[in-house]
């Protein structure tokens, strides 16, 4: 059966290592007799050595075998060993573990392999998923029970009260104290780090000028969100380098700092892009102003689901006007003319028929109705998904019809905060690129892609920067 992609697409999203053309098609490397996956991590072939195949049987057929690394045939089986590794790393008990090396030796992995895997799925380090793990259970130590500060930090692993408090201070962007305070608190304070680029983040937060579940004035923004069941507004006053917090109603305390830490763009670490920037001068153009912009994200995890469905193929602004129209005919008004996050059953009420009544497509309204019919049903589980691989929620993702790349690749982003998503079909994203190299025509999705690989293994904060650069004066590039 011929493949429907030419030849350079497929050599483009194999050098990309892009999950997203997974199962579409195979890579053969003739030199090494293997076949890989697209998004195999492996040092790229060169071009004359590659030979494409439909299928894992066509490649077996033509006497290659299956990577060691990607294993191609467990994917095609619907195993996933990623998946399984990470679900047992999700069982460890982080007090148990000393170190980045006993971690992998736990879990029966070299160091690098290890880091390799976390690096893929989680956007992490070894290190500091240990980090991450060892204060969460602190959190939960803090607000479940009365230990003090320094009987938590050594009953989480930590070696020191000093590294807790300050490991502490880094992930949760308070002191433990402050945090414990929290179980009564309608009211808090968030300490932002050095550099936090308040009026980059309160543009972000801004981009619908009508606000649907959030709205910017000044140094202020009032988001709506939804914990449990039940909407929340918090009010978020930036001042220096703090945040203060004021919530509407009482809300589980883990919930909604979780929740404040993704819209304010602080679940993103941004070293690594910055250190990047700092090579590059195009790279360092384009984020001036916004330097240490982390991703806000969607308030809730299927809000980030809406704003993919509606917007396929059209305009910000377009998009920002049917996901209003959206909310006002199914949504909950809250103050202020916010709308509290929809909900999968808020969707399902309506028809597919009766969506297209907002101004959605027929095929728009039967994506998000069935989309909505699926994470009602826990069939397509959000949050479960949160938990595992990159490869499987993009996967599962791209099984829903309706679905194609840049879907998938913007519930990631903005959803998920992924950390290398390529939205090479994005229009803005391309207008950015043409506008910041000076290009005398737009690129092409190919020449997207291309255009982005320097940007790897940060290509989401990347499209960010890129998207917000359409709305600043254009520099001399």
């Amino acid at each position: 059966m011929p493949l429907p992609y030419s030849r350079q697409l497929m050599l483009d999203r194999m050098q990309a290592a892009d999950p997203a053309y997974d199962g579409r098609f195979v890579t053969g490397v003739l030199s090494t007799g293997i076949y890989c996956l697209p998004s195999c991590r492996a040092r790229k072939p060169l071009p004359r050595n590659v030979e494409f195949f439909e299928s894992m049987a066509a490649a077996r057929e033509a006497g290659l075998r299956s990577c060691l690394r990607c294993r191609p045939d467990e994917f095609g089986s619907g195993t996933d060993s990623a998946e399984e590794t990470l679900r047992r790393l999700q069982a460890t008990d982080p007090a148990t573990v000393g170190s980045a090396s006993a971690l992998a030796t736990h879990l029966g992995l070299s160091r690098k392999v290890l880091a390799d895997l976390l690096g893929r799925e989680l956007n992490l380090t070894p290190a500091r998923w240990l980090s991450r793990q060892r204060i969460r259970q602190a959190q939960a130590l803090l607000l479940g029970g009365d230990d003090s500060v320094t009987q938590i930090a050594f009953a989480a692993g930590f070696g020191s009260l000093s590294a807790f408090n300050a490991g502490f201070r880094r992930h949760v962007f308070m002191t433990p104290l402050a945090f414990r305070e929290l179980r009564d608190a309608q009211a808090f304070t968030l300490l932002l780090p050095a550099g936090y680029p308040a009026a980059a983040v309160l543009a972000d937060l801004g981009r619908d000028p009508h606000g649907t579940t959030c709205r910017v004035s000044d140094h202020t923004c009032t988001a709506a969100l939804r914990i449990g069941e039940q909407p929340v507004l918090a009010t978020v006053q930036f001042r220096g380098h703090a945040a203060d917090i004021i919530l509407s109603r009482p809300a589980d305390p883990q919930t909604i700092h979780d929740a404040l830490l993704r819209l304010l763009g602080l679940t993103t670490p941004t070293q690594g892009f910055a250190a990047l920037t700092r090579t590059r001068p195009e790279l360092a153009r384009l984020t001036r102003g916004r330097e240490g912009l982390g991703l806000p994200l969607s308030a809730t995890l299927f809000d980030g689901v809406v704003w993919a469905v509606i917007g396929q193929q059209i305009g910000f602004r377009t998009t920002c006007a049917l996901r209003r129209r959206l909310y006002e005919r199914v949504g909950e008004a809250l103050p202020g003319g916010l709308y509290a996050p929809l909900t999968p059953a808020q969707v399902t009420a309506l028809s597919p028929d009766e969506l297209t009544a907002t101004g959605l497509t027929r095929r728009r309204a039967r994506t998000l109705h069935d989309l909505a019919c699926r994470v009602a049903a826990g069939d397509l589980n959000l949050e479960a998904l949160a938990q595992g691989p990159l490869t499987t929620r993009h996967r599962a993702l791209l099984a829903v019809p309706g679905l194609g790349p840049w879907s998938a690749g913007y519930v990631l982003l903005r959803a998920y905060g992924a950390a290398d998503i390529l939205l090479a079909a994005d229009s803005a994203l391309a207008t950015a690129l043409q506008r910041l190299y000076a290009l005398p025509e737009r690129p092409t999705p190919q020449e997207v892609a291309a255009l982005m690989q320097p940007f790897a293994p940060y290509r989401s904060l990347a499209t960010l920067h890129l998207w917000h650069s359409l709305h600043a004066p254009p520099e001399t590039p």
